[in-house]
């Protein structure tokens, strides 16, 4: 377990994290060494790197009672004695890709405003930076340097059957817009882990990849030059 003392919490924290003396006052956004003066702040912020659990009663060592791994370290008001007990994260989930993240595995790039902003570099920075802490690696890296910048293809240029039967499972498909059954997608994305390739026939479009999957290059350069 790694041990913790207050320089290492301290550079673990946001470079300008939410803050509060009172917390019916609201919260404020101040940089770092202004925010640790102040009584409330901010332990996590676009990584999920504490889990921490808030414990109205005066019992610090519940997390034996419940036969939990020993935390990292516990904070108490020394007011009521209700504390927070927490555990630091040995790999921090990015809360963004959670939250809001989108599906990158179609991609129409503006080449030109990507070479002047210096995407790649930015990219290549992030990776080596934080790959090995993320669920989805490329995915996640993308949407972290881009965020905002992404736009939605229309569904149509961006079809996620994978997807889209995993939502129908759970009940909620509505989240997902859907082509008429008549209209056959542009892009036809083979996401989640169920592929055309296994024994699983009922698959939406499996029948157009095994279709392309057999023709050969000539055939195919051949209907795109008609």
């Amino acid at each position: 377990m790694k041990l913790y003392n207050i320089n290492n919490f301290n550079s673990s924290l946001a470079d300008k994290p939410y803050c509060s003396d009172d917390l019916s006052l609201g919260l404020k956004i101040r940089p770092k060494q202004q925010a640790l003066t102040h009584k409330y702040i901010q332990a996590n912020d676009n990584y999920i790197k504490f889990l921490v659990i808030d414990c109205d009663h005066v019992n610090a060592m519940v997390w034996e009672d419940g036969r939990l791994p020993k935390p990292n370290f516990i904070i108490r008001n020394k007011e009521n004695g209700h504390f927070h007990i927490i555990w630091a994260l040995s790999s921090p989930i990015f809360r963004d890709y959670i939250n809001k993240a989108k599906n990158l595995g179609v991609l129409l790039v503006d080449c030109k405003a990507w070479r002047e902003q210096k995407i790649q570099n930015k990219l290549f920075d992030t990776a080596n930076q934080y790959v090995s802490k993320v669920p989805y690696g490329d995915q996640c890296i993308l949407n972290m340097v881009l965020k905002d910048k992404i736009g939605f293809a229309e569904v149509i240029y961006n079809y996620q059957v994978g997807a889209l039967r995993e939502l129908k499972l759970k009940g909620v498909e509505h989240k997902m817009p859907k082509l008429p059954e008549t209209q056959l997608p542009y892009i036809i994305h083979y996401t989640s882990t169920e592929k055309p390739w296994h024994r699983d026939k009922s698959m939406m479009h499996r029948d157009k990849y095994w279709f392309y999957h057999n023709l050969e290059w000539c055939e195919i350069s051949e209907k795109w030059e008609k």
